[in-house]
Order: structure tokens, then C-alpha cells, then sequence
């Protein structure tokens, strides 16, 4: 089989896993509808729910900007149903994720894009539109880059690892571990004309991140700024939440049910060839576990990485390469299967509802079961009516039209007692209303 049929048949793997991984449904988090669709849906069409980051302007505007462009050109189209507009962002960024697999594959040969197009850790989070995935595949994107142009005397190759790895940091300033590598390593080796080339590249995306945040924000990198301020001055994200300084590594082993002891020993007796790829990953591990807020979406960069890292280690061992990568995409399928049950999973069909809702003529408010940052917002209702929490003492209000709640909650036999009528359900949702 020739080198290009192997890419495009691991292309093809990693797009029909990544079809599949969206009608799976993933479980969605909060912040990739408050923070990057919800913004985008206000601002179009003049009505939503800001999120508290958005007063402050700890958000940069680029990537809700960059959703409400596709919003708007859909919307243009005729496509204005909410959870039509929700499913393409999310098979775009799924579809991004896809390059990763080229990449590992001239970088780390035939089992790293087999890791990056199959690994189910990958595939989970493809679907999403939270910074961590553009960053990740950028991320990656830029250190392929570097590793194919460190040894080499032209230094204008490493502009495009300059500008890519930037871009990754501005979209999720925790991944700028993983730019120190090719800067230190250029610097050691005192390759001044690359250092040179992959430093006035990183200006272009910072100073485009910077020019819009003056022009959103009034001051340049206000979010950038206000991120580190909040972040790691103050150190208030340990308010959403503290983990044990291990959880990451805890996450690496218990996702892949161990089996990533298997890669990090081959990159480790290949350190020679695997050492481009391993240390960044290992680097943002580290730096992430520093911090006392974790969550796994925030250690997604290092995946891909780690793929490179593998595939570097057995490229020449067809036995290891094989056996091993069978071992890691069964193990981490095993893993991310049993991954544990946070209270905002399972929420697809409150979103449907929400849709559901906003095309009835005669609905004039509505109440969604659970905490407000949990619902799919007015993005997902689509409709300029109130949207609230649900509370027993709200049915009596003539405004809420209907109700949105789980099924066989607590919320729901307070419909029931209020005389509500069932009129839609479906994934565990069912939608009462006032007759």
C-alpha cells in the first residue's frame, strides 16, 4: 500500500469515527454554549444571556466572532433552525480535527495519525466548540511544522510553525507550554535566523488578538490580561472547582485503562526521535497540574502529541506499532466509556426541547429544569421570550408557557400537579404545557 492510500484510508477512518462520535451525542459542557455561541447569538440577533466573563472581558471576541460569521452566512442561507446551526459548528470543529491526521502522518508516520484519527479521547472532544479543540489541532499543526523544519538551514519554513503555535496560545493562553519547547530548542542550538523567523511569526496572530480586543475591549489583550489576572494573580479559578495536583496524570491512566505506560516507555527508549513531540506534551501536563481547577477538556493538546510521540517511538517496529496501537485505541475506548458522570452530561435532549419550544407559535416563556448554565441558553430556544430556571412558584406565572424537564424529576411532578399536558419528549426530556 502506497504512503498516499494509507493517509487518505486513515482520513476516511477518522471522519466516519468522527460522524459517529457526533451522533453519539456527546455530553456538551456548559461553556461551549455560554461562552462561544450564546455571545455570537446575542450579538446577531440583540437578545441572550451574557456570561458573567463577558462583563469583565475575560473572553477574547475571535472565536464567538468567528461562530457568529458561520451563524450569519448559514442564517443567510436559510438555515435558521438553532439546532441546525449547533450541529454544523459542531461537525465544522469535528471536521478541523481532521488535520491532525496529515500532520502526525508526515511527522510521526503511520501509527501517530492512526492514534490521531481513531483514539477516542480525540474523537469525544472533536465535536465541541470550546477553545481547547481549534488550539489543540493548531497546536499540533505548529509543532509538525517545527519538527520538519528544525534541522534545516532555510528559516522561512518556521514562519508557519511561528504562526500556528501563536495562534494555538491565543486561542487558549494555559497551551503556551507547549510553544516553549521550539523556542528553547532553537535558542540552545542558537539558530538565530529560525528563532527569528518563528518569533516574528507568533507576532502576526498576538497582535490580530491584540487589535481586537482594543477594538471590543478599549485596551489591547484586555482578555489576555484579565485571563492571567483572574486566572493566575488572583487565582480564582479555584473557585469553579479544585483538583488534586496528580488528577491529570490520574486521567492519562484511568482513560486509557493504563495502557498509556506502553507509549510513554517506547517514546522514552526512543527519546532520540520522540523527545519533539514528547516534551511539549509532558511540559503541559506538568504546567496544567500546577493549577488547582482541572478539568480533562483543558489537557486535550496533549493528546495529539502524545500521538506523535508513539508513532516517532515504533515506526521502524511493525509488531510494537501494531499490537501497541490496537492496545491504546481498545484501552482508551474501554476508558471513555465508563468516564465519570458529571452533572451537566446527558443534556441533548433539554437542548432539543429548548428548540422545540421556540418554533411554537403560542410559547411566550419557558422554564428549563436545572441551573440556567446548563440549558442550551437563547441560542438553542431561538426565540426573544423569558427563559428561566424552573421554580415551582414560576408555573403560576401566566409568562411561562411551558416547561422543559427531566423525565421522573422532581421538576416534572411539579407539572403534573400544576395540570401541565405533556406534549413533546425525547432522550430523557419531556416538554408540559399550561392548557
Amino acid at each position: 500500500m502506497t504512503s498516499r492510500r494509507a493517509l487518505w484510508i486513515l482520513i476516511a477512518a477518522g471522519t466516519v469515527a468522527r460522524l459517529v462520535a457526533f451522533l453519539l451525542r456527546p455530553s456538551l459542557h456548559p461553556d461551549e454554549i455560554f461562552q462561544y455561541l450564546e455571545p455570537a447569538w446575542q450579538r446577531l440577533h440583540g437578545y441572550g444571556w451574557p456570561a458573567w466573563e463577558w462583563a469583565v472581558g475575560l473572553r477574547s471576541w475571535v472565536l464567538p466572532g468567528y461562530h457568529g460569521a458561520w451563524m450569519a452566512i448559514l442564517e443567510g442561507l436559510g438555515v435558521s433552525d438553532p439546532a441546525k446551526l449547533h450541529a454544523f459548528l459542531q461537525l465544522h470543529w469535528a471536521a478541523v480535527t481532521l488535520l491532525t491526521i496529515p500532520v502526525a502522518f508526515r511527522a510521526g508516520g503511520f501509527f501517530a495519525a492512526l492514534l490521531c484519527a481513531l483514539w477516542p479521547e480525540l474523537l469525544y472532544f472533536a465535536p465541541h466548540t470550546l477553545t481547547e479543540v481549534p488550539s489543540a489541532v493548531f497546536a499540533c499543526w505548529g509543532i509538525g511544522a517545527w519538527m520538519a523544519a528544525r534541522t534545516g538551514d532555510d528559516p522561512r519554513p518556521m514562519l508557519k510553525a511561528g504562526g500556528l503555535l501563536s495562534l494555538a496560545v491565543c486561542i487558549r493562553l494555559p497551551n503556551a507550554p507547549i510553544a516553549v519547547v521550539p523556542f528553547v530548542d532553537l535558542l540552545v542550538r542558537r539558530r538565530w535566523s529560525s528563532l527569528g523567523a518563528l518569533a516574528s511569526a507568533a507576532l502576526v496572530p498576538l497582535s490580530i488578538f491584540g487589535l481586537i480586543d482594543q477594538l471590543v475591549w478599549g485596551r489591547p489583550f484586555h482578555s489576555l490580561l484579565a485571563f492571567l489576572d483572574y486566572n493566575f494573580v488572583q487565582g480564582r479559578a479555584a473557585e469553579h472547582g479544585t483538583s488534586p495536583a496528580n488528577e491529570y496524570l490520574s486521567i492519562l491512566a484511568w482513560r486509557t485503562s493504563f495502557t498509556i505506560v506502553i507509549l510513554v516507555a517506547a517514546a522514552l527508549v526512543a527519546i532520540r526521535r520522540s523527545w519533539p513531540a514528547l516534551a511539549p506534551a509532558l511540559l503541559l501536563v506538568l504546567a496544567l497540574s500546577t493549577q488547582a481547577h482541572k478539568e480533562e477538556r483543558f489537557l486535550l493538546a496533549a493528546w495529539p502529541l502524545l500521538a506523535l510521540a508513539w508513532g516517532m517511538a515504533v515506526e521502524q517496529r511493525l509488531v510494537l506499532g501494531s499490537v501497541g496501537s490496537a492496545l491504546l485505541l481498545a484501552g482508551t475506548a474501554w476508558g471513555v466509556e465508563r468516564m465519570p458522570i458529571l452533572d451537566y452530561t446527558g443534556r441533548a435532549g433539554l437542548y432539543d426541547a429548548q428548540t422545540w419550544v421556540g418554533k411554537q407559535p403560542d410559547s411566550t416563556g419557558l422554564l428549563v429544569e436545572g441551573r440556567f448554565h446548563l440549558s442550551g441558553g437563547f441560542f438553542r430556544l431561538g426565540k426573544n421570550v423569558p427563559l428561566e430556571t424552573f421554580h415551582p412558584a414560576l408555573l403560576a406565572n401566566p409568562i411561562f408557557s411551558h416547561a422543559a424537564v427531566r423525565d421522573g424529576s422532581a421538576e416534572e411532578q411539579w407539572c403534573k400537579r400544576a395540570g401541565l399536558e405533556r406534549v413533546w419528549g425525547e432522550r430523557g426530556f419531556s416538554v408540559y404545557k399550561k392548557r
